[in-house]
């Protein structure tokens, strides 16, 4: 009784976050504008194209700065929309690393531990496996939709479903 009284309570968290974030109008804003992205950032993007996605008032939907390949690593990951792909690049900060680029289907991604994966894997198992993790993955958000966390392990990406 006490997972089922859990598992509704997180349902009714991710709908009212959800229908919220759907009210929210998301516009494309060129590179510069996001005054948290060093420069050398700053040219890739703004050379490839890139416009990034964030809502009125979520002005860093769009970029995350985080340990996203080893602990106290600091990592930073973007979504560059250009005219015919969305993709999540990412920019190490250190030695390790895993692709540096990820599709992307989101309209903002969001910093994910094993907690928040836990979470969204209580909507679909009992009693779920989450892997040990020993820094953050990647919630690559498409608001009403659903996500994909994305972790990178020992130079490959894991997968996993988000919220639906």
């Amino acid at each position: 009784m006490k997972i089922m009284n859990i598992r509704i309570a997180f349902i009714c968290i991710l709908l009212v976050f959800s229908s919220q974030l759907r009210a929210e109008v998301i516009s494309l804003v060129e590179p510069n504008e996001l005054k948290i992205l060093p420069s050398h950032v700053v040219s890739d993007l703004k050379n490839s194209g890139c416009k990034i996605p964030v809502a009125k008032s979520y002005r860093f939907g769009g970029a995350l700065i985080g340990e996203f390949a080893a602990p106290k690593q600091i990592d930073l990951a973007v979504i560059c929309v250009t005219h015919d792909a969305s993709t999540v690049r990412m920019y190490w900060g250190g030695p390790k690393n895993c692709a540096s680029e990820l599709r992307s289907a989101g309209q903002f991604i969001q910093l994910a531990d094993e907690h928040l994966i836990y979470n969204y894997m209580l909507t679909e198992y009992e009693n779920p496996i989450v892997p040990s993790m020993d820094h953050l993955a990647i919630d690559d958000v498409m608001l009403g939709k659903g996500s994909t966390v994305s972790y990178c392990n020992n130079g490959k990406w894991e997968y996993f479903g988000g919220a639906d």
